[in-house]
């Protein structure tokens, strides 16, 4: 949508602040594989993913298209009904049952030890998508 929308020189964005995470069918696949492999009844694994805010998805694929950014308006349409700002895969609740694992989040059935309770959000995430990281994603 964002590379056709750069043709005409207008891009429409929900919200400037919008973020979600990211991830290929590809890397999707093998955690899906991965965690098969290892789960046991009940737990439920959440894959580590980087974030990036829609505002810079469209202004890289305005880029992709040869424009720069300042040739480029953003038109802000708004949140549609039951669309959320940031996607959240857990919650501080859930993180009582949660162990942290290298490049996933594994939850079990029973609370774990006692630990500092976190969310797990893509607007709160360290993990930072840049431009060209994404670039490298969809060409992958």
């Amino acid at each position: 949508m964002f590379q056709k929308q750069a043709e005409t020189g207008v891009l429409t964005i929900t919200n400037k602040h919008m973020t979600r995470f990211w991830i290929t069918l590809k890397q999707v696949a093998r955690f899906i594989l991965r965690s098969i492999e290892q789960m046991i009844a009940g737990q439920i694994f959440i894959p580590k993913m980087p974030s990036m805010k829609v505002i810079d998805l469209a202004k890289t694929m305005a880029g992709v298209e040869g424009f720069r950014e300042e040739e480029v308006e953003f038109k802000e349409i708004g949140i549609r009904p039951g669309e959320k700002l940031h996607e959240c895969l857990l919650t501080k609740e859930e993180s009582s049952k949660c162990i942290i694992e290298k490049d996933h989040y594994l939850i079990h059935r029973v609370e774990q030890i006692p630990q500092q309770r976190f969310t797990y959000t893509s607007d709160k995430n360290d993990w930072i998508l840049g431009g060209e990281e994404l670039i490298k994603m969809i060409e992958e």
